[in-house]
């Protein structure tokens, strides 16, 4: 919330007790992002792709239709770039890149 960069590469990863229906939505941002849903096996499970920032406290929530665990925020046009879609299994490695 309220970054105005991300690095081109980097993440923000958040991580939940369990799989359940997580919303998100994009008030405080001034980038487009890259949503990601992954569940507990961590596959992906929904991608929103671009979505643009809200200046506006009255900003559309976000929700995936399938429960997930996990969701990762990337600058928009990362999932396309790194051939990420619907599926996919992400490998997560604490304190590393993935």
């Amino acid at each position: 919330m309220f970054r105005s960069s991300l690095d081109w590469k980097g993440g923000m990863l958040f991580v939940f007790r369990r799989e359940r229906s997580i919303p998100i939505w994009m008030f405080g941002m001034r980038i487009p992002l890259d949503i990601l849903w992954i569940d507990a096996e961590k596959r992906v499970v929904h991608i929103e792709r671009n979505v643009s920032p809200c200046k506006d406290v009255f900003c559309p929530t976000l929700i995936s239709p399938k429960r997930a665990q996990y969701v990762l925020e990337v600058n928009a046009g990362v999932a396309e770039e790194a051939g990420i879609s619907e599926g996919a299994v992400m490998v997560l490695r604490e304190g590393r890149e993935f």
